[in-house]
Formats: structure tokens, C-alpha cells, sequence
């Protein structure tokens, strides 16, 4: 047999290497369900996985070859931890059915039971609208690379909220027929029955339950409907914006954006540092350097090198944003945050924009966020109120940042200064951008009188 199993092995190797990390995950979960289901089906008391493991270990102490045993470690492992997590959902199974049973063999008020919920009409619905949808929606599904009527237009997992959403407006018109009962919706269980406790079930059983069910059985046409208007164009985009891959682009173009604000003697340090380590003065002065910028730069990189690794939605790409601008991001790298949601012109589109100030909002709440009139930038930035106390230190702060001899300081404060954003606190972007106008001016006229007296 070992022969015969060894062969069979070494194919099933070959096969399952040639496979993606999620294929791998979608072939292992079918193969076991099929090896579940020909147990049933054959009614066998032999349990072919524990032979099938077994043999497996057998096959791998056998041979010398090291990357053939890691390989038969790793997939072993990998049926064990499924048929655990299988053996935990049983077991969670049994234990509610249990305590189901307990409750209505028990003479008592509090009790729990099961109401089978039919979803023709729920389903009736769902392909109603779908149908609907597509026919006056199918120039802008098309845009969006929706091509084949049976491709799906929303993910399982709405599906299944949407579900969810009916059985709670049918427990609701249920539960008004039956108010003596007192009963609360619990859950949706696997096989689509509505998992009720009353708490004044009498003498109530499951079988008398269902019983009484049957002739309180609310009209569906008449449920609240309201789940069915998320069945929406709307929500179709959404969902596939969420799903839609990182464009190489739409990064980049962000990136580029952020590094034409950091000054150039500092991106000239980084990129020597980046090509020399020899000393530890350098490392030091880079490390210095680092914490005002170019951790942002790293950021990007590290970023790039995942999408393609692992192909990034933009969903994901703007979730890891914000987690690094709350959790990570230094003053000064907030600081280019706010130069960019002023600068005009700018190659950021809405969608980069409506990021960035998303960005700032998680930025409001960082710990490192410590400079006062900085965080007075951001609230006004966001749309926030801010006191009359707040409004005088913040033009100050940006006032004194004209004249500062960091590039990143002057910056900020030219591009509140020049902004015409409406969020921005009232009359302060006019005023020192009409202080910043009259010292141009003045210097304009020191200039003149320069060039006169050369002459």
C-alpha cells in the first residue's frame, strides 16, 4: 500500500504546488467537504483522513528529500487545524441545539425556539431588482466591467446581510401578532430558521411553538421593506470600488505629490543614505532625517513592494493610509498632508483629496501629534470649529512659519495663506494672504530703489 499511497502522493504534490495561496485555500476546504460527504453518502465507519494523514507521515519519514517532508509537515498541519476548526463549530452546534432542548423540556417561562423562515420571497425580490438594475443601468455597469448577466453584482457577504435584514422585519411583524410571548430575535442560524427566545413561553415546546407559528404566519408582502432599497446602483459601485484593484497611478501619483513637498537638501540626504551606511555619523544624521520625513517616503515603498506581492484594493491601500497617519505619521509629515489639501494646481483628482482629508481626521487623533497650532491647522482643515483663542494662535503660528528657515514651515503657511477653502476658519486665509501680498510688495519697491541707486 505504501508504494500505491507514495506515488499517489507525490502526484498530489505536484498538483497542489502548482496551485495560488488562494487557490490552495479553495481547493483544501473542497476536498475535505467532498471527503465528508463520501463518508455520509457510503455510510463507512473507516475514517479515510486519519489513514490518508497517516500515510502521509509515513511517506515523509521515509524520504530524505527535505522540501518533500516540509511540504507533508505544512499540509498535515493544514488538514489538522481545518478539521479542528470543523470539530469546534460542531461541538458550538450541539451545545445551542442542547440548550434549545433544555429550555423546551423544561417547565419554565424563559425559552428558546426555532422558526424555519422560507426566503422565496426574499429571493423573489433580490432578482426583481437585480434584473431592473440591469436594464436601466447597463451603460454605467458596463463602465464599471460588469459584462455577463449572471455575473454576480453583489459579493455573498451582502447577500447574507441583506438576508439578515429580512428575517429581522419578518420576527418583527412576527413578534406583533404574538405579544404575550415577549420574544427576541436572536440570530439567523446556518439553515435560514430564526433562532427566537420568549420570555413568557408558558408551556410552550418546540412542537406547539410551530404550531402557533403557523397560524400567526405574517403576510410577506406586507414586511417592511426597506433592506430592498439597498439593492441599489449606488451600492453596486460601491461595492465595486471597495473590490477594485490599486491602480499603479493612482499611488505613484500621490507619492510624487508628497516628495515635491519634502525640500531637496533633505531628499539628497536620504537618497545618500540610502546608497551608503560606512559610518555611524551618517546613520545617526539619517536617523535624524527619518523622523521628519522620510519615513512617509518608506511608507511608499514598503507599500509598493506589497501591491505587487499581493495585488492591493484601493480599499486596502487607503485603510493602511489612515492606520499609518494615526498611528505613525510625525508632525512633519502632517505638516505636507496639509500643503497638499491646499495646493492648487495640484495632479491629486477628488478621490485622492477626499483621502487626504480623511487622512488628517485619523492625524487629529495621533499621539504624536503634539504643537498646538499645527493641530489647530488640521481642525480647521476638517471643517472643525474652532474657539476664538484657537483662531488667534493658529494665525499666529502660521504667521511666524513665513518667516521660518525650514522650506516644509513656509510652505504651509503660503498654502493657508493662499487657500480658498471654505473649511478654512473665516477671514484668516484673507488676511494673511493680503499680510503676505504687502510684503511682497515692500520688497518689490526695496528692489527698485536698489536698482535706482546703482545706476
Amino acid at each position: 500500500m505504501i508504494n500505491d499511497i507514495g506515488d499517489f502522493i507525490t502526484s498530489f504534490k505536484r498538483a497542489y504546488q502548482a496551485l495560488e495561496p488562494k487557490e490552495k485555500n479553495f481547493f483544501l476546504q473542497h476536498f475535505l467537504n467532498e471527503v465528508e460527504e463520501n463518508k455520509k453518502s457510503s455510510n463507512s465507519s473507516s475514517n479515510f483522513m486519519n489513514d490518508f494523514i497517516q500515510e502521509f507521515e509515513k511517506v515523509g519519514l521515509q524520504d530524505p528529500n527535505a522540501e518533500d517532508k516540509n511540504f507533508i509537515e505544512e499540509f498535515v498541519s493544514n488538514v489538522q487545524e481545518y478539521f479542528n476548526s470543523q470539530q469546534q463549530e460542531k461541538t458550538q452546534l450541539e451545545n445551542s441545539t442542547q440548550h434549545i432542548e433544555k429550555n423546551n423540556n423544561e417547565d419554565k417561562k424563559s425559552a428558546t425556539f426555532v422558526l424555519p423562515l422560507g426566503f422565496n420571497f426574499f429571493n423573489q425580490v433580490l432578482n426583481e431588482k437585480i434584473d431592473l438594475l440591469r436594464q436601466e443601468h447597463a451603460e454605467t455597469l458596463k463602465n464599471y466591467g460588469y459584462k455577463e448577466d449572471d455575473e454576480c453584482l453583489f459579493s455573498q457577504e451582502k447577500i447574507d446581510a441583506l438576508k439578515n435584514q429580512y428575517a429581522q422585519s419578518y420576527f418583527v411583524a412576527f413578534s406583533k401578532k404574538l405579544p404575550d410571548l415577549e420574544l427576541e430575535f436572536v440570530e439567523l442560524n446556518q439553515k435560514g430558521g430564526l433562532i427566537l427566545e420568549s420570555k413568557n413561553s408558558k408551556t410552550l415546546n418546540q412542537t406547539s411553538f410551530l404550531e402557533l407559528a403557523s397560524k400567526n404566519s405574517p403576510n410577506v408582502k406586507e414586511l417592511n421593506m426597506q433592506w430592498a432599497e439597498e439593492i441599489s446602483i449606488k451600492n453596486v459601485i460601491n461595492n465595486n470600488r471597495s473590490n477594485q484593484y490599486l491602480e499603479e497611478d493612482f499611488i505613484e501619483t500621490l507619492e510624487q505629490e508628497v516628495k515635491e513637498q519634502i525640500p531637496l537638501q533633505q531628499q539628497n540626504q536620504e537618497s545618500n543614505h540610502s546608497q551608503s551606511t560606512s559610518t555611524s555619523n551618517e546613520k545617526s544624521n539619517t536617523n535624524s532625517n527619518d523622523e521628519n520625513y522620510a519615513s512617509l517616503a518608506d511608507w511608499f515603498d514598503k507599500i509598493k513592494i506589497e501591491h505587487k506581492n499581493f495585488k492591493l484594493t484601493k480599499q486596502d491601500f487607503k485603510e493602511r493610509f489612515f492606520k499609518y497617519c494615526q498611528n505613525n505619521m510625525n508632525e512633519n509629515e502632517m505638516k505636507i498632508l496639509l500643503i497638499l489639501a491646499n495646493k492648487t494646481p495640484s495632479k491629486l483628482n477628488k478621490e485622492h483629496q477626499e483621502m487626504i482629508k480623511n487622512g488628517l481626521e485619523a492625524a487629529n487623533t495621533n499621539s504624536k501629534l503634539m504643537d498646538k497650532g499645527l493641530q489647530y491647522c488640521i481642525k480647521a482643515q476638517i471643517g472643525q470649529k474652532l474657539e476664538a483663542h484657537e483662531q488667534a494662535e493658529l494665525k499666529e503660528y502660521l504667521q511666524t512659519h513665513q518667516h521660518s528657515s525650514d522650506p516644509i514651515n513656509q510652505k504651509l503657511s503660503n498654502a493657508f495663506a493662499m487657500s480658498n477653502n471654505a473649511n478654512i476658519i473665516s477671514n484668516l486665509g484673507g488676511s494673511l494672504k493680503q499680510e503676505q501680498k504687502q510684503e511682497q510688495k515692500q520688497e518689490k519697491s526695496n528692489s527698485g530703489q536698489t536698482m535706482q541707486h546703482k545706476r
